[in-house]
């Protein structure tokens, strides 16, 4: 087997836990995430090579201070390849000038910058802990040092947010020059204070046109929506991103973190204590069957624009592709939702919209 080219890597510190996020996450405080990083950095020494991407995220990545964040990059510093896309994310209100300099003198060359929204009283509900302004300056500040690859996230269904809203924060990310937006639909996890205040998703026809609306202000200013929730400009692509989605292998270091190798998955155990302690280490093991890693295969390649190499699933898996998901392609293009060639298989716009609905269609085949 082969050795993965991606790793993520997981700070888990926030300077504020938001209302809706259900990641692994702590309030930041400075001696306990001197010892989580320093637990990273000794798993982080089991695998000094270089890879072809790297994703720090979290949490807070930026809470770190600056002697943290220098002891974690000289750990990853053997990791550091030609070519290669190291991502950082950040949120406006816990970086500085000097910050980010060193975060760019250490090989970050990509930064996803969490604004969500640019009305401050959606921001308010969200329980964020910066104002539009401060994003604005914060991705200014981002160009001025020379980084240029930024990704942003845009997030609908928030309480309250209209679609005018919405096209406005869209319209004000493209008027910034970002590289890249992900969009989030937002869900209500448990154990979030959404989720203990009774906070209702919106409906499926409003969300819907969330993101017809994202779809059509993105691209109509040239950014190509390669996958479901993410739209780049050329060459901005996120390469870490697109080996989970090529069904690749990758390592997750840190609590809570998820690796992919052949045919298991393994999660980090979430617990501090256990983390630091060095006890009940893995929270999870997952023994994919055949038809799991198949079927995730697809669901992964089918949310790519691109679609799916029938030809490379064919290969890695000894099967005949279109014979043994015949009924299910069948059924799909009579529905709109699947154009299929010789080669490979994709989701039209409208099959992206019922992605759900598809992949019940190949699943249990």
């Amino acid at each position: 087997m082969s050795q993965p080219e991606s790793i993520y890597i997981h700070i888990p510190f926030c300077q504020h836990v938001c209302a809706y996020c259900d990641f692994v996450k702590v309030n930041y405080h400075q001696t306990l995430a001197d010892q989580v990083i320093e637990r990273i950095i000794e798993d982080l020494s089991n695998h000094q090579r270089p890879f072809k991407t790297i994703y720090v995220g979290g949490g807070t990545p930026s809470v770190l201070n600056e002697q943290q964040l220098q002891r974690f990059f000289a750990a990853t510093e053997p990791m550091r390849a030609t070519n290669q896309e190291y991502t950082m994310e950040i949120n406006p209100e816990t970086i500085t000038r000097s910050k980010l300099a060193l975060i760019k003198a250490n090989g970050v060359n990509r930064l996803s910058v969490g604004v969500q929204a640019i009305q401050d009283h959606l921001l308010q509900t969200l329980t964020r802990q910066h104002s539009w302004n401060q994003a604005k300056e914060a991705i200014s500040m981002i160009r001025e040092l020379g980084f240029n690859n930024i990704s942003v996230d845009a997030m609908y269904g928030i309480p309250n947010q209209t679609l005018h809203d919405f096209e406005n924060t869209l319209k004000a990310f493209i008027a910034c020059g970002v590289d890249h937006v992900s969009l989030y639909a937002l869900t209500i996890e448990p154990n979030t204070m959404f989720y203990r205040q009774d906070v209702e998703p919106v409906d499926n026809e409003l969300e819907g046109q969330f993101y017809d609306c994202a779809h059509r202000v993105l691209t109509e200013a040239g950014y190509d929506h390669y996958e479901v929730s993410s739209f780049s400009k050329p060459t901005k692509k996120s390469q870490h991103n697109l080996a989970y989605w090529h069904y690749k292998d990758f390592l997750g270091i840190g609590p809570g973190a998820a690796s992919k190798l052949g045919f298991n998955r393994y999660t980090n155990t979430s617990n501090l204590h256990h983390y630091l302690n060095k006890e009940k280490l893995l929270k999870e093991v997952v023994e994919l069957s055949l038809n799991d890693s198949v079927f995730e295969r697809i669901m992964m390649g089918l949310r790519l624009s691109e679609g799916i190499d029938v030809t490379e699933i064919n290969a890695a898996y000894d099967i005949d592709f279109m014979e043994r998901y015949f009924v299910a392609i069948a059924e799909a293009k009579r529905q709109g939702w699947l154009e299929k060639s010789e080669k490979r298989i994709k989701t039209t716009y409208k099959g992206r919209l019922f992605l759900h609905d598809v992949l019940l269609l190949f699943m249990d085949v």
